[in-house]
């Protein structure tokens, strides 16, 4: 224990006098916030139109309007029932729910009405689900009367918290912040190598387990430390909340910093000298940066990328931690992200611990 404890604070002290590594990681994230924040801060964040059903009539009218909606690659349909797909609507997962009727129109009989739900918090998706259904209605009856109304809209608001872009954009540069912290602790295992420093280490009783474990425990120290100036910088000047419990965040954050940390120390058991581990790091850290949706989303990627999009540790710290910022949620509701992460963590650690070298 003694061991793990001179570890932990030594690897500690090294993080917080490394005024490069401080920059680079909490540095971007905190000048992007600012940078962007005051730009895009009032606005909308721009999502794609997700569209919630509640049924797949099967009514001829019914399953026109359906279809019509299907064919449009802009447009995603959920199908769910009535109250799972409002409490979507809430969390941010569809942009309007929809509620077809089962009934068949009768000519010369009142409108079939589909109620609308919607999410009258981000404008610019609002805007762009209303006029897509509201336009696949005008073509149904165009088609069908050319003039007298078969299908009518009933919109109906949904109260939720108002998504401006900051609140987008927060989460994602927290993500990036945990990715820049921790994914460099390769190149830093492959520096003491290279110096002879694990070499001497090798040769002392310390096992591998407590100098990894010791590493390990200051990296997330040192993770929370910079995720907590940051959260506090982006409360402060723009008034970002955390709408879930401040505990699922707190294991978010060290889930995520166990997640990037592994991919490093994965990196620092393969690449053999400092500047090929550099290398790796920024072609594995920039890209994943961007595909990963931290600036802005990633929805309408090209479909070749979405594999390799939904592979990616950090689209799934990304989405998690945008739920807790931005929606009451539990750890049931984001529990395919914490798989995925928790998979990375083992796969790597397993990996890694098997080709680890004191030289």
């Amino acid at each position: 224990m003694a061991a793990f404890k001179a570890i932990m604070i030594s690897h500690f002290k090294l993080l917080a006098r490394n005024k490069t590594h401080i920059i680079g990681s909490m540095g971007i994230a905190v000048i992007s916030m600012l940078l962007f924040g005051w730009v895009f801060g009032g606005e909308g964040a721009g999502i794609n139109v997700n569209i919630g059903l509640t049924q797949k009539a099967e009514g001829q009218l019914q399953e026109t309007f359906v279809n019509t909606l299907e064919g449009m690659e802009q447009v995603t349909l959920v199908y769910g029932e009535k109250e799972e797909l409002i409490e979507g609507l809430k969390k941010g997962q569809t942009s309007v729910v929809l509620e077809v009727p089962e009934e068949p129109f009768v000519p010369g009989q009142e409108p079939l009405v589909i109620q609308a739900y919607y999410d009258a918090s981000s404008p610019m998706t609002l805007q762009a689900a209303q006029g897509i259904v509201s336009q696949t209605v005008t073509g149904i009856n165009y088609a069908i009367t050319g003039h007298s109304p078969v299908v009518s809209l009933q919109w109906e608001s949904v109260d939720v918290k108002k998504i401006r872009y900051i609140d987008f954009l927060t989460p994602g540069l927290l993500g990036m912040l945990l990715m820049w912290a921790n994914l460099y602790v390769g190149v830093g295992l492959i520096s003491m190598r290279e110096q002879g420093i694990l070499k001497r280490l090798g040769v002392t009783p310390l096992r591998p387990l407590t100098f990894i474990s010791g590493k390990t425990a200051a990296q997330v120290w040192f993770s929370l430390f910079q995720a907590v100036i940051f959260i506090g910088i982006a409360m402060a000047m723009f008034d970002v909340t955390v709408a879930s419990s401040k505990g699922l965040l707190l294991f978010l954050i060290i889930l995520g910093s166990l997640s990037m940390m592994s991919i490093g120390f994965l990196i620092g058991s393969f690449v053999p000298k400092t500047e090929s581990a550099n290398a790796v790091t920024m072609m594995i850290s920039f890209p994943m940066m961007f595909l990963s949706g931290s600036y802005f989303p990633v929805d309408g990627a090209p479909k070749f990328l979405e594999p390799l999009i939904r592979v990616l540790p950090l689209t799934h710290l990304n989405e998690a931690l945008r739920s807790v910022f931005n929606s009451q949620v539990v750890l049931w509701d984001i529990q395919t992200a914490v798989l995925v992460l928790l998979a990375w963590i083992a796969g790597s650690i397993l990996v890694s611990s098997r080709v680890f070298r004191w030289q």
